[in-house]
């Protein structure tokens, strides 16, 4: 009797509590102008002395910590830690979404250059632009003889008004204009890719943070300012 207790205690000193465990982190959306996203795992198993990684969609890797690249889709993920113990396995989802193209939805129009004379017998007849390089320009309805008096304005545009986040990082110019002059006469415009306060900022938990962006051009009674509010399509 007291053999086999011996046995039992030493048996279970011999015990080294192995287990297989990891995080991962990374941007679980995909950009509408790129085709993956990296995802990084950390190895949080105990007492193992080698790993087998099991990305989920049909490719592995041996190292310790690990690095891969989805596309779009569901995946499930598995480590395998091999030890004294034996082999131990943990396994977790992953979810890899498209982020989709950005809509804009609202111009708002809160202050113009209070000390420029657009038209000597009335307001400005105000629009708004996106110049998005190569692929053209979208310009809001126009709306005349703008006085302060009519402000906060809120433009009136399209309803394509769809653009991809490498746009607001590259080539992308907003501004207003005011239309009296025929071709349109600048108001204040800003280059967002050189101005990334004004860029959506993206989110890796729920797209983007900021929803609505608030722009300032100038200072002063001469400065623009308007906010542009997006949606995710």
């Amino acid at each position: 009797m007291i053999v086999a207790v011996v046995a039992t205690i030493l048996a279970s000193c011999k015990k080294n509590n192995q287990t297989a465990d990891f995080d991962y982190s990374g941007c679980k959306y995909i950009d509408y102008d790129n085709d993956e996203t990296e995802i990084t795992f950390t190895n949080k198993s105990q007492k193992s002395t080698s790993y087998e990684w099991d990305f989920g969609d049909g490719t592995k890797s041996t190292e310790l910590n690990a690095k891969h690249k989805y596309k779009v889709g569901s995946f499930t993920v598995t480590l395998t830690s091999n030890g004294e113990e034996g082999v131990k396995s943990v396994s977790k989802n992953i979810a890899i979404v498209d982020r989709g193209r950005i809509r804009i939805t609202n111009i708002t129009l809160y202050a113009f250059n209070e000390k420029k004379k657009y038209d000597p017998s009335d307001g400005p007849d105000i629009y708004f632009s996106m110049s998005v390089g190569p692929s053209g320009v979208d310009k809001s309805k126009v709306v005349q003889n703008v006085t302060h008096a009519d402000l906060p304005l809120k433009l009136e545009i399209g309803a394509d008004w769809f653009y991809s986040l490498q746009h607001f990082e590259q080539n992308m110019y907003m501004g207003f204009s005011d239309y009296d002059s025929g071709g349109g006469d600048g108001m204040g415009g800003i280059n967002i890719p050189q101005n990334k306060s004004f860029q959506p900022e993206r989110d890796c938990d729920n797209g983007y943070k900021n929803k609505t962006i608030n722009v300032q051009i100038g200072e002063g009674d001469t400065a623009v300012k308007f906010s542009y509010e997006i949606e995710i399509r």
